[in-house]
């Protein structure tokens, strides 16, 4: 077997470029959402716009990774079922827990609460594919699979998790979602980093956008969104009962893969 050197591999420097140009294939793909003006459709032009740009910016740097590293496949390995269960509680516990708390602490012009609100309306199948199918598989595939896998073969695990999960923050262009995606992206990089895994990555990515998806069907005007964090947790004791339990069960629950994920997920 040929031992392929670090330097094949994605630099911090490449990753930051690999940015750019997303931003230039997301700008060429634009026009596909012109359909929604001549048809008042929006969901299933802006689930064709998803796809085709991420899926376009995907192809382009896997073969980018084949050429350089002659790797072309993603492993994808089996996952039992307690460790699933984990994550699953775990990404819900880490999204109430700690970054809606932080999310909460940044102030939302009006006219972001009316966009969110947008958002929130849209509700049909194209919606939904789009954020909950179709982004964990493609968003996964390239910040985990191809950045992240090329960053943990130059530099220490660390530095790696921490710029992917950054850049997966930027690729979200606004302050809100930049902080529940970076620290996604640092659990959903550490799951990566000790599986090599890319199903449980992917199922943290679910979990969060379906979840996100499920309470937006709640949120539904500016007003909802509005809200204050007490008012979300129905009161000011309760909100704090209920972010201290969620921490400690993150934590046991981080303890627990940590315990357990090399030597089940990793099983083949």
């Amino acid at each position: 077997m040929i031992q392929i050197v670090d330097e094949n591999y994605l630099s911090i420097k490449d990753c930051f470029g690999m940015l750019g140009k997303a931003i230039l294939i997301t700008i060429l793909f634009l026009p596909i959402l012109f359909i929604s003006k001549l048809t008042g459709e929006k969901e299933l032009p802006f689930f064709l716009f998803y796809c085709c740009s991420m899926g376009v910016y995907f192809l382009i740097f896997h073969r980018n990774r084949q050429r350089a590293t002659g790797i072309s496949c993603y492993f994808i390995g089996r996952m039992p079922i307690a460790c699933s269960l984990v994550i699953i509680v775990l990404t819900i516990s880490l999204a109430n827990g700690l970054i809606y708390p932080i999310i909460s602490l940044i102030p939302m012009p009006e006219m972001m609460k009316k966009l969110f609100a947008e958002w929130g309306q849209q509700q049909g199948i194209f919606s939904f594919l789009t954020i909950v199918v179709a982004a964990p598989v493609l968003e996964e595939f390239i910040f985990r699979g191809i950045i992240l896998d090329g960053l943990l073969r130059r530099y220490s695990p660390a530095k790696a998790i921490l710029v992917s999960a950054f850049l997966f923050g930027l690729f979200h262009f606004n302050p809100w979602q930049f902080c529940g995606a970076f620290l996604i992206g640092i659990f959903s990089g550490w799951i990566y980093y000790r599986s090599r895994n890319l199903l449980p990555c992917i199922l943290i990515h679910f979990t969060n956008n379906l979840f996100a998806e499920i309470t937006s069907r709640f949120l539904q005007s500016s007003a909802d969104i509005d809200q204050s964090l007490t008012q979300y947790y129905g009161g000011t004791f309760n909100m704090v009962l209920i972010i201290i339990a969620l921490n400690l069960l993150t934590i046991r629950g981080i303890y627990y893969l940590y315990a357990s994920m090399e030597r089940t997920i990793c099983s083949d």
